[in-house]
């Protein structure tokens, strides 16, 4: 939900030597097959720099297999994956897996702190029902280029519900190969208390920067706020990006007042790419050239600038972007080119975005052409519209600024998450939550 303005939603995350020589050999074995594995197996996808800058370190996708994973309440499209403790919300997820023959996938649910590390709660402490639940075999799609099998469940159901709220983790795994082919973070909530917020603008140097603040309205069984509450602010819904300690002020009886500190603000002019695959046709003004007979079908995309902009002043709708939910669409492998000027030949670019989940790829490093002097990659995308944005990687360190364009005016979504720490049950309940929109 989305609410412009100030308002944020009210609605009720020793051994012998010989030993030592045969174990030494075992694990250069199993070392040297760990990186051929991951080199040459098509369906594992790998990961540079530190795991998490725009996630959570818990999130991953495993599998070049899984495409346009999707997950939300159940019929709000791009709303926050959250749903209230003990009502009939529901939570929806979709995803295709490319390839024709048909899977057994089952899915679990991890119960975590407020800083995604698993909590102490056993399964059944948590769950009430099922706590593996096998998905509904996935339907054919009528593409056949690439062939693909679109999935879709929603949950809780008849087969479990929620006992606790908290941070959580939804786990899909391939039950023959043992494989987990991705994991995703949700929340559940208990709507207790209410929530208001708003962003202050501040300039520091060139940049726009923004500090997010609210006001927690007490529900009346909170009587030691300062050591139970715990309050959390995220931007464009950017967990590994979040601020998990922010000012806070007690001093009124029923209510605390929350903001982020001066030295964590958030760029407030964050830049994202608009990629608009929708028509897959010539007459597409992103798409320079278009070949329909391929398999799959390629777009060449016109070439992007350093610091060129196409953020305009909407924020981001979502971590998932929007590809077309018939199953039948079609899935499309497009060229990406850069033109930009790096400083150190050892830095790296990176093409990061909805349909990247957001995460750094190996398969997603753009390398230079020597033929045109410019910078490309590819990705297979299923038709729709997304956010991207390319990164510069510097000995393992991103820079997700190194290519944005100044003095952009856009708008920025921030999450504001309210937890307090159960004494009695060890665990981190998520009282509130709110999203609003800067200024």
């Amino acid at each position: 939900m989305y609410l412009r303005g100030t308002i944020i939603t009210n609605r009720k995350w020793h051994i012998p030597a010989n030993l030592s020589l045969i174990l030494a050999g075992f694990l250069f074995l199993l070392y040297g097959c760990s990186i051929s594995t991951v080199n040459n197996n098509a369906r594992t996808t790998g990961q540079n720099g530190p795991a998490g800058h725009f996630n959570t370190p818990v999130q991953m996708v495993n599998s070049r297999d899984v495409h346009s994973i999707l997950l939300e309440r159940k019929g709000v499209p791009g709303s926050l994956p959250a749903i209230e403790l003990s009502s009939d919300e529901q939570l929806e997820l979709s995803f295709d897996l490319i390839g024709f023959e048909s899977r057994t996938l089952f899915a679990e649910f991890v119960h975590h702190t407020k800083d995604w590390t698993p909590s102490p709660l056993s399964t059944d402490f948590y769950i009430d029902g099922l706590q593996r639940i096998y998905l509904p075999f996935g339907r054919v799609s009528a593409a056949f280029r690439p062939s693909y099998r679109s999935y879709s469940y929603s949950f809780p159901d008849e087969q479990f519900r929620f006992t606790r709220s908290g941070n959580y983790l939804l786990r899909i795994t391939d039950q023959e190969s043992g494989m987990l082919l991705f994991s995703l973070p949700f929340y559940v909530y208990e709507n207790e208390g209410s929530l208001t917020g708003s962003t202050e603008r501040i300039r520091s140097g060139i940049r726009d920067l923004h500090r997010p603040v609210g006001k927690y309205h007490l529900p009346d069984f909170i009587t030691q706020p300062s050591f139970d509450l715990h309050f959390h602010f995220i931007q464009n819904r950017f967990i590994g990006k979040g601020v998990n300690q922010p000012l806070t002020d007690f001093s009124d009886e029923h209510l605390v007042y929350v903001e982020t500190p001066p030295r964590d603000a958030f760029i407030g002019d964050y830049e994202f790419m608009k990629l608009n695959l929708t028509p897959l046709s010539i007459s597409n003004h992103q798409i320079r050239s278009f070949d329909s007979v391929s398999a799959p079908m390629q777009a060449i995309l016109t070439a992007d600038t350093e610091a060129f902009n196409r953020a305009g002043d909407k924020a981001s709708p979502g971590s998932y972007g929007s590809p077309l939910r018939n199953p039948d669409t079609p899935y499309v492998d497009v060229t990406f080119t850069l033109e930009a000027d790096i400083e150190e030949e050892s830095d790296e670019i990176y093409l990061v975005g909805d349909f990247t989940n957001w995460s750094i790829r190996n398969e997603n490093r753009l390398y230079l052409s020597e033929e045109t002097g410019l910078w490309q990659t590819r990705a297979v995308i299923k038709e729709g519209q997304y956010d991207y944005k390319y990164i510069l990687v510097r000995d393992q360190q991103p820079d997700d600024l190194y290519f944005d364009a100044l003095f952009t005016p856009s708008v920025q979504e921030y999450l504001m998450l309210v937890y307090m720490r159960d004494h009695r049950e060890f665990y981190d309940r998520l009282m509130q939550y709110g999203q609003f929109l800067s200024n």
